[in-house]
């Protein structure tokens, strides 16, 4: 594959760490994924090791059963990288209630049109950070590499960012904070009454 200007160099994927002696000698198969969904088969692969990581949450692992490989996008095939079908699609096809995301996507559109399956996988990566491989990944390509693992409220704020919005989420977050304050507001105001009380008893 010739690398295109800004292409990036690797790619990301995570898998459970009882996998990684079968992936090392046989490499990635796209037999085994079962999370297809548009493609017949396919391997995802997310931009950053931190999104590779992220997910062991929806595979139901515990961080510390989980691993995360680096691919190398020259010994890919790249007649077989797609967008990716699952959150893709529907940010391709929907405003944004954020006007930067859509400013960021309106011309993108207006250039590849409106049919996400036709897109490059470098837009669907630049969007959400995912992309599909509808082939078998050479052990070749696949490299280990020590990964810090985001804390589960990082990563359930950071999930629910990608599914709601961002203001959203901070709408849910200020609600949160509001009740916070208001409750420590009735703890204290009951916390004085019985100091008063005690001090008139005495």
């Amino acid at each position: 594959m010739t690398e295109a200007a800004g292409t990036p160099k690797y790619l990301y994927h995570g898998t459970k760490k009882k996998n990684l002696d079968d992936i090392l000698k046989n490499g990635l198969r796209v037999e085994f994924n079962e999370s297809n969904i548009e493609w017949q088969k396919a391997t995802y692969l997310a931009c950053d090791t931190y999104t590779a990581a992220n997910y062991a949450g929806h595979k139901g692992a515990k961080s510390e059963d989980w691993a995360v490989l680096q691919i190398e996008i020259s010994k890919l095939r790249e007649d077989l990288l797609r967008p990716d079908d699952y959150d893709f699609p529907d940010m391709w096809g929907r405003d944004s209630m954020h006007e930067e995301v859509n400013a960021e996507i309106a011309p993108l559109k207006e250039e590849f049109g409106d049919n996400w399956a036709d897109v490059p996988w470098e837009v669907s990566l630049q969007v959400c950070c995912q992309v599909a491989y509808l082939g078998d990944i050479p052990p070749t390509a696949i490299k280990v590499i020590p990964t810090q693992f985001p804390s589960l409220e990082y990563s359930w704020i950071m999930n629910s960012t990608a599914k709601l919005g961002i203001a959203a989420v901070a709408a849910v977050i200020i609600a949160f904070v509001i009740f916070i304050e208001d409750f420590m507001v009735r703890v204290a105001a009951l916390l004085d009454t019985m100091w008063q009380w005690k001090r008139s008893r005495e």
